[in-house]
């Protein structure tokens, strides 16, 4: 696919950090220079957005998540919300592999969903619900991991041991953030409402994270 092609270059050795291994162009360059071509109306803006990102991996540039979010909005805004959601879906193999520590976050599935919503698929309600549900699981893993982490340093103490302390710190701080709000909200029931399944929309939203609240 689009997103499998365009991420051949990352090599699994690389700590995932966005750092360089020369002192040319930086993440923060190639990200600031995306994020302008995201924001263009020119027509082949994913074009140009895609081969920088490849570039970036030739040259061992890890991209963070800012760097992902400025590719996944120059689909989003053109609608292209199957090229969309597959680089959302190599960002989530990345992170699965400690490849890329700080994203896909609430941004970038709030872009896919945007995606969809400008999209004129008759799938873009289903694409919606599992992409909320995808929030709602990971929020829900969220929680837990945060739940641990306050566990066990009841369990440690600071000044029991200190190194575990600043370890379990560190958890906490890397821990991708994922919480579904009102620009989620927005996009999911636009999918709905351009297929006209309004009702559906709302019943799905409440459904969905309802099920996530009454689990906590």
């Amino acid at each position: 696919s689009d997103a499998q092609n365009g991420t051949n270059g990352v090599d699994s050795s690389d700590d995932g950090g966005g750092s360089t291994t020369n002192s040319g162009p930086d993440t923060v360059s190639y990200s600031c220079v995306m994020n302008a071509i995201s924001k263009s109306n020119a027509a082949d803006a994913p074009k140009r957005s895609r081969a920088l990102l490849e570039r970036m991996l030739s040259s061992k540039i890890l991209p963070d998540v800012v760097t992902w979010n400025s590719l996944l909005n120059c689909y989003a805004n053109r609608g292209m919300a199957k090229e969309a959601e597959e680089w959302l879906e190599r960002m989530e193999t990345l992170q699965q592999k400690s490849l890329l520590t700080d994203g896909p976050n609430t941004i970038s599935y709030n872009s896919v969903l945007n995606a969809w919503a400008k999209s004129d698929s008759v799938d873009a309600p289903q694409r919606a619900k599992e992409l909320l549900r995808r929030m709602v699981e990971l929020q829900e893993e969220q929680k837990q991991h945060e739940d641990n982490v306050q566990e066990e340093e009841l369990q440690y103490g600071k000044d029991k041991d200190p190194q575990q302390y600043q370890k379990q710190n560190k958890s906490r701080q890397h821990k991708v953030q994922v919480e579904p709000n009102k620009i989620t909200q927005t996009s999911f029931l636009l999918c709905f409402e351009k297929n006209n399944c309004m009702q559906e929309g709302y019943d799905e939203w409440e459904q969905i994270t309802h099920q996530t609240s009454s689990s906590r």
